[in-house]
């Protein structure tokens, strides 16, 4: 994200391309009047976590709502319960069809230019936080969740790091009305080979560009937009590769920094600036044997399709099935077997499941373990209708965690 300056505002927007890089300012058509109509024909929502308007055709005002909702909690999972912030402020969030709209209400609420953007997330000190996209892009509005999420659970945070997660959440596809992470698309696999090929840098430097970020993205050179490349392929590499066996290190990084220390200390007490040579090595090789374009969303469906499968015919016959582990695991394993070699070979391996249940509302939490680290959690409600009058239990639930 570029961080911009002006007077007391302080705003991040995505990277931009060369050629937006150039270009001058753009100066909305009536800036006040449109920001005035805007807020006249958008609708609004108030949420636990943010105030959304919007003229957006994203879907329905209760579908946009609850994916904002999903995105922010899942983002907050990423620190501990003790981390979290108690007292939120709702983060206000514009989504705008058009253009002039998204640089007018920018200009007005902020005073930001937005001059090549499609998204910025600003706040100014004793004012909340808010967030502006443009036009129907889910993964920008995710990028900039996610800043608006450290602003307030975390604070200060080294932009490497900031941008790396920024970068993994940008990546997230919705399965139903849960954000799931972890994939890895296929316009990111040629700039990561590219990045260790010939746009990289030694780890120890890139670590000290915070002070120079901005200014980097702004030449419009390839340097501005690698950082961006690398800060996701070093977060992805630490959360994903070698079954997560490289998580905990994240982990570290966030307490640290809320524990007040500097981003060098960070680094020096959760990775070793004597292991960076090291990390280096093994990233590249990951690049060269172990990352590709994955497909956990598909693996999210499959675990879908087979609860909802589960949870047909007499309650007491779905509840057998789920407490009979090697059972469940064979019937999960029976679903893959089904799909094409191709989607077959993007899907992580089940390497064991756990079933808890909630004996209040008799709901099943399964905790699936895949052989790539990711942990999915998956949420089968009640399995008898609800005494509402409901005519079928709700739809089951799976998210990605962690920890």
């Amino acid at each position: 994200m570029n961080v911009i300056h002006w007077a007391f505002v302080i705003c991040m927007l995505l990277p931009m391309p060369p050629a937006l890089a150039q270009r001058a300012p753009e100066i909305p058509r009536s800036p006040n009047l449109a920001h005035r109509d805007f807020l006249a024909r958008a609708w609004r929502r108030i949420t636990p976590h943010a105030v959304i308007r919007s003229d957006m055709g994203y879907g329905n005002e209760d579908q946009v709502s609850a994916r904002i909702e999903s995105v922010v909690r899942q983002a907050r999972t990423v620190f501990s319960p003790d981390q979290r912030e108690s007292n939120w402020e709702r983060v206000e969030v514009y989504l705008t069809a058009s253009r002039n709209d998204y640089l007018s209400v920018l200009k007005v609420e902020t005073g930001a230019d937005g001059t090549g953007s499609g998204g910025m997330h600003c706040w100014r000190s004793g004012e909340p936080q808010r967030v502006f996209v443009h036009g129907d892009s889910w993964p920008v509005l995710q990028h900039e969740l996610w800043h608006a999420v450290v602003r307030q659970d975390l604070v200060d945070c080294p932009k490497w790091l900031n941008e790396g997660l920024a970068e993994i959440f940008e990546e997230g596809v919705f399965v139903g009305d849960q954000l799931v992470l972890g994939g890895v698309s296929s316009r990111r696999l040629p700039a990561a080979r590219d990045l260790v090929s010939r746009t990289g840098e030694p780890l120890r430097i890139f670590f000290q560009r915070d002070a120079v970020w901005n200014s980097r993205l702004r030449t419009g050179r390839d340097s501005g937009t690698s950082q961006y490349t690398q800060a996701w392929l070093l977060m992805h590499f630490l959360l994903f590769a070698d079954d997560g066996g490289h998580r905990s290190r994240v982990n570290c990084l966030l307490q640290r920094l809320q524990q007040s220390r500097s981003g060098g200390t960070a680094i020096h007490d959760c990775i070793g600036m004597g292991n960076l040579p090291d990390l280096e090595r093994e990233m590249n090789r990951f690049v060269g044997d172990g990352l590709k374009a994955s497909d956990p969303v598909a693996f999210g469906s499959l675990l879908l399709d087979w609860a909802e499968r589960t949870q047909g015919g007499e309650a007491a016959e779905s509840v057998s099935r789920l407490s009979d582990l090697k059972a469940l695991r064979r019937d999960v394993e029976s679903l893959l077997t089904e799909l094409p070699a191709t989607q077959r070979n993007r899907l992580p391996l089940l390497d064991d499941c756990h079933v808890q249940w909630n004996s209040a509302d008799r709901t099943a939490i399964l905790r699936f373990d895949a052989s790539d680290g990711n942990t999915w959690v998956l949420n089968i409600p009640a399995l008898e209708p609800k005494k509402t009058g409901a005519t079928a239990s709700p739809r089951p639930t799976i998210r990605w965690l962690m920890d």
